[in-house]
């Protein structure tokens, strides 16, 4: 049995308010046989609630939301979950709950929720106006910047933690300074940083904001000097890649999937009750099979789990001989793709040869 356990939840499966240009869940949606599942019912709810606590009946569990846009499911939806899984909880049992939403919905109706039950939001937001308003639009095609903003305020004002993701794309990722400014002056302690991603069916697809890899690497080169640089000065904001990094010194396991170099198997179930081995690829030749008829245990060991953890086919020789391979191993195969569209250029490595000798500083400091 274990005795921590996540399970990653789509309420409302692909459905989102918004429109944004590079969405990489609805591309994924698009490369399979049904679209969108719908909302999910109590039912299928309930039957995760009762799957989760039969694989990890003590210890904690982290039930983990996300979309499309997890919200469109409704405060009732939540209501019942949180109602069904606090009636059925095992005394030796702890819940985690956390939402990654485009904050478009969030009210004083959801932040007494997400205040009643602890939860942890993060909210989707590309940093700059000008970029974000111009990829990231609602379903109207407006923008959706200042909304988003207004909305964060109120999770301040209700003090419910949360974080930023962000999208680096073509347009942000020349602007580091700018995007570090936004984050400290709005008091934005806790940020991720992620690669824009192209289509699953073409992956060398460009568009407008499709980031190059050579523009990747300076930005998180850049980025990180303005993290150090603070740092040093003792201003500290989180960030997910470089806080994985000093642990990795200290000899700790990364906490974020990827930077590992191998897929483990997550459990992300859809509207449907399915459940698939990755949030990048919620797709029909990688599901596991469902909660309504499967324990945790059988999905782990299903055909479509087993062909997704072990297919490494996408490795790429360079990495055999590179310098910093024990704290990129290749990285996300998501993102193998675009590590090395250039011949003889991998951002991480570009990265990483410039930030860890100061990585290792900052860890020996920590000891």
């Amino acid at each position: 049995m274990r005795t921590n356990f996540q399970v990653l939840i789509k309420p409302a499966s692909s459905l989102c308010n918004m429109r944004c240009s590079y969405c990489f869940y609805e591309d994924v949606s698009n490369n399979r046989g049904i679209k969108s599942y719908g909302i999910m019912h109590s039912d299928t709810s309930h039957a995760i609630i009762d799957r989760a606590i039969q694989a990890c009946p003590s210890g904690e569990i982290g039930f983990s939301f996300q979309g499309g846009e997890p919200t469109l499911a409704k405060i009732d939806f939540f209501e019942d979950f949180t109602d069904y899984a606090k009636k059925i909880k095992p005394v030796n049992l702890k819940y985690t709950y956390s939402i990654q939403t485009n904050g478009l919905n969030i009210d004083d109706s959801w932040c007494n929720f997400f205040k009643k039950h602890d939860f942890l939001v993060g909210i989707s937001l590309d940093g700059l106006k000008e970029t974000h308003d111009e990829l990231r639009k609602d379903n109207s095609k407006k923008d959706t910047f200042n909304r988003i903003m207004n909305n964060i305020m109120l999770l301040k004002k209700y003090n419910i933690p949360f974080n930023i993701l962000t999208v680096v794309t073509k347009y942000n990722a020349k602007h580091p300074q700018a995007l570090w400014n936004l984050y400290e002056k709005n008091g934005f302690d806790f940020v991720q940083l992620i690669p824009c991603l192209t289509p699953l069916d073409n992956p060398y697809q460009k568009e407008s904001y499709t980031l190059e890899p050579q523009a990747y690497g300076d930005f998180l080169k850049a980025f990180f000097d303005i993290w150090l640089n603070k740092y040093t000065k003792g201003k500290y904001i989180s960030v997910r890649i470089f806080d994985n990094l000093v642990k990795m010194y200290q000899g700790h396991i990364a906490e974020q999937c990827g930077m590992m170099g191998f897929c483990q198997a997550q459990f992300v179930i859809e509207a449907d009750g399915s459940v698939y081995p990755c949030d990048f690829y919620v797709l029909d030749k990688y599901c596991g099979g469902t909660v309504q008829a499967n324990s945790f245990e059988t999905i782990f060991k299903s055909d479509g789990f087993k062909t997704f953890i072990t297919d490494n086919s996408d490795k790429n020789l360079m990495c055999e001989t590179c310098e910093v391979k024990s704290f990129c191993n290749g990285g996300c195969k998501r993102y193998r793709y675009f590590y090395f569209q250039k011949e003889g250029y991998c951002p991480q490595k570009d990265f990483l040869m410039h930030a860890i000798p100061s990585m290792k500083q900052i860890a020996a400091s920590l000891r």
